[in-house]
């Protein structure tokens, strides 16, 4: 949706003039439409990265885990080890430490891209 939206916003004008100059349509994709649309992907990106990092529910309700640790998430071993197990301490610093983990992902991934944008 949010693509949608960042191609729907996209002026048409710079599209009109690489017609009049004779672009192709597949140069106006990737001379034009694609260059303007990388800052709205690459936030996409950064969403579903912090969004597949926090998966929990899923896993909680359709397997809790199993069999054995090989659906276990980091969100989810938190959640054991500090509500189930008792240890908060322990659940707390992890929890921390992803989260500034997907802080420094999301950074990188930032700066990878950052020339694109600008």
């Amino acid at each position: 949706m949010i693509l949608l939206a960042g191609l729907q916003s996209l002026p048409e004008e710079m599209n009109d003039a690489a017609r009049v100059d004779g672009a192709s349509d597949w140069e106006l994709f990737w001379r034009i439409t694609f260059p303007m649309l990388v800052p709205v992907s690459v936030t996409v990106i950064l969403i579903r990265v912090v969004d597949a990092w926090k998966v929990f529910d899923l896993i909680n309700v359709l397997t809790g885990g199993g069999p054995g640790r090989a659906t276990q998430s980091v969100t989810l071993l938190v959640y054991q080890l500090g509500v189930r197990g008792g240890d908060i301490s322990y659940a707390s610093t992890m929890a921390w430490v992803l989260t500034l983990f997907i802080a420094v992902s999301a950074g990188i991934i930032f700066m990878s891209t950052r020339r694109w944008i600008y």
